[in-house]
């Protein structure tokens, strides 16, 4: 019954009212609140008690709220063995689980100038038209979406670089496994529509091809991407590389995931909801560390 109110009609000069059935007349569902509002004692002598009548649905609100919630926190728990109420996030509890399953181990966090250097290569998704034009359309768009990208991204990855990062300055280490580098760009052979790489400028990252004589700093498949479709020729300044190899348990942990929502799914069952949650979450808390 929480779900029928006559918001139209309240304001703050009659919420404290009593109404003549009659005030109601206008409102489409009527019968139904009135019988409501019958059951909960809400109609007396010919009047509707707003104010009691109000009560009892924000009531119905908490209730609702804490029902599922503890559902939620059963679910979770019955699947991965991790008590919600710990967490303050579902970043948070998805940080966890990774960590209960060994996709950190023999890997580093990383603060202060470290961190602020890695974060300078990461960029986010590319929100632009071609051209980064203005475009006036009145025909129908077609919106394009795919299966669990952030899933399916962490599951074609090689895994998470183990062991302490290393200096380099102006050659990428042959030995590299992965690195971080500050580069300085000669040429460009190849402008592209949907340029490659961007700056951030004016409150926004502009994705551009003016990229010649700039110094950006990028992760190491932003610039194999760029020589390979771009054709631009660089030079290395400095970075941060690893070579210690890969703990890929995180490929393993997020298919497991992916198969456990599928299979949740084909029956119904509410915890594939959460799962996909996880998943879409399981990147948010390693931009921060």
């Amino acid at each position: 019954e929480k779900e029928c109110f006559p918001h139209e009609l309240i304001d703050k000069s009659n919420f404290q009212s009593k109404w003549k059935l009659e005030y109601l007349n206008s409102y489409k569902d009527k019968e139904i609140l009135i019988t409501n509002a019958r059951e909960i004692g809400a109609i007396r002598d010919g009047f509707f008690d707003c104010e009691m009548y109000a009560t009892h649905y924000c009531n119905r609100d908490v209730d609702v709220l804490k029902t599922c919630f503890e559902a939620f926190r059963k679910l979770v728990f019955s699947e991965y063995n991790l008590d919600v109420y710990r967490f303050l996030s579902v970043s948070s509890l998805s940080l966890s689980y990774q960590h209960n399953e060994g996709c950190f181990d023999e890997c580093y966090e990383l603060n202060s100038v470290l961190l602020g250097f890695l974060r300078e290569a990461t960029v986010g998704g590319r929100v632009m038209t071609r051209d980064n034009k203005k475009h006036h359309t009145k025909h129908k768009l077609a919106d394009f979406d795919a299966v669990s990208l952030y899933p399916s991204a962490m599951n074609e990855l090689t895994g998470y670089v183990k062991g302490k990062p290393k200096l380099f300055k102006e050659q990428i280490p042959p030995d590299a496994d992965f690195y971080v580098a500050r580069v300085r760009f000669e040429s460009i052979g190849k402008n592209r529509h949907f340029p490659l790489l961007s700056f951030y400028k004016d409150g926004a990252r502009n994705f551009t091809n003016d990229i010649v004589g700039k110094t950006m700093i990028v992760g190491k498949q932003a610039l194999e991407d760029i020589v390979e479709f771009q054709d631009v020729k660089y030079t290395i300044i400095e970075g941060l590389y690893w070579n210690d190899g890969f703990n890929d348990k995180i490929c393993k942990t997020i298919s497991r995931m992916f198969n456990d929502r599928l299979k949740y799914k084909s029956k119904s069952n509410p915890l594939q909801a959460v799962i996909k949650i996880m998943m879409n979450s399981s990147y948010g808390k390693l931009l921060m560390k």
